[in-house]
C-alpha cells in the first residue's frame, strides 16, 4: 500500500497586511497566495494490487491534515466497489458539492447513492454564491456492483484536467483553494494545488511584528522581533519537512545558519501565544 503525505504550509507576502477574504473572488486554476506543484504528478489508483491509496492536504498550515484523496478497491463474487473520493478530516474542511447519483436495488427495495464532488473547469469561480459546501465524503469516481445493481460515477472521468473546490472555515477565517486532478475510472492523478493565505486578525498581526532579512539569503537568516517579545521559530522546506528544529527566543535578534541547505524556497514559521505566521524565504548560495 502506498501512503503519500504532502504537507502544506501557508505563506504570506507581508506580516503587516490583512486580507479581506469575503470580498475576493477565487477561480480554479488561478495561482493564489500559496501554490504547490506536485512534481512528479502522483497517481492515486484503486486496483486489486493496490486496494487503498491516499494523498493528504493540510489547508491551514498547522501540520494536521484536513483533506484526504482516497482510492479504494473491494471485490468478491457478488460485490465490487472501486472508487476515488475526497474526504474532509475535520468539521472545518469543506468540498464543493455537485450532485447525487443513484441506482435502485430491487433485491433490497432501496436506493444505492453516491454524493459527487462538483468538477470545476479552469476559470470557474470557487466561492460563488451558488456554491454548496459539504463536509461529507464526496466521490470523484465510483464503480459499484451488488446483487445485479450497478452504479457508475463518471463526472470526473475525462481526458481534461479538472479542479476540486475546497474551503477551510474556522470561527474567524476562511481559506479557499483548488486541487487540479486528471481522473479516469480507476485512478486520479494529482498535479498541483493552490490556496489563499490565512487571515490573521489585527491583534495577532501586531503581536508578531518581525523583520526577516536578507531575503534571498546565502549563509544566515536574521529574525528581528520589533516588539522584542518571546517567539518560537522553525524552518521547513517546500513540502513541509522540518530542516531547522524549533528555537525559542526572547532576544531582539535571532539568527539561523542556512549555509548547509540547498538552494530553493523555504518557509519560516514564527509563533507566540497570540498566533502564527509563515514567511517564505529564498536560499541562494
Amino acid at each position: 500500500m502506498k501512503h503519500v503525505i504532502i504537507k502544506f504550509i501557508l505563506a504570506t507576502g507581508s506580516f503587516f497586511t490583512a486580507f479581506s477574504l469575503q470580498a475576493q473572488v477565487y477561480t480554479a486554476g488561478t495561482l493564489l497566495s500559496t501554490y504547490v506543484d506536485v512534481n512528479p504528478d502522483t497517481l492515486i489508483n484503486c486496483s486489486y494490487l493496490n486496494p487503498n491509496e491516499s494523498y493528504y492536504f493540510d489547508l491551514n498550515g498547522d501540520f494536521i491534515n484536513d483533506l484526504e484523496l482516497h482510492a479504494s478497491y473491494v471485490h468478491s463474487a457478488s460485490f465490487m466497489s472501486a472508487y476515488i473520493s475526497i474526504n474532509p478530516l475535520n468539521s472545518n474542511s469543506y468540498i464543493s458539492f455537485g450532485k447525487i447519483d443513484s441506482a435502485y436495488n430491487p433485491s433490497s427495495a432501496g436506493w444505492v447513492t453516491a454524493r459527487v464532488a462538483k468538477p470545476l473547469n479552469y476559470g470557474d469561480t470557487i466561492n460563488s454564491s451558488q456554491a454548496i459546501w459539504d463536509h461529507n465524503n464526496l466521490y470523484l469516481t465510483d464503480s459499484y456492483f451488488v446483487g445485479g445493481t450497478s452504479l457508475s460515477v463518471s463526472d470526473w472521468s475525462t481526458s481534461t484536467d479538472q479542479y476540486i473546490g475546497v474551503k477551510y472555515q474556522s470561527a474567524t477565517d476562511s481559506i479557499f483553494g483548488w486541487i487540479r486532478v486528471n481522473c479516469q475510472t480507476y485512478g486520479c492523478t494529482v498535479k498541483d494545488y493552490s490556496f489563499n493565505a490565512l487571515t490573521l486578525n489585527v491583534e495577532e498581526l501586531s503581536s508578531l511584528k518581525v523583520v526577516v532579512y536578507p531575503n534571498p539569503a546565502s549563509d544566515k537568516i536574521y529574525i528581528r522581533s520589533v516588539a522584542n517579545n518571546s517567539i518560537e521559530l522553525e524552518l521547513f522546506d517546500i513540502v513541509g519537512k522540518q530542516v531547522i528544529a524549533a528555537v525559542k527566543s526572547e532576544n531582539e535578534l535571532t539568527e539561523f545558519n542556512v549555509s548547509g541547505l540547498p538552494d530553493g524556497a523555504y518557509f519560516l514559521k514564527i509563533q507566540n501565544d497570540k498566533g502564527v505566521v509563515n514567511k517564505k524565504v529564498i536560499i541562494r548560495h
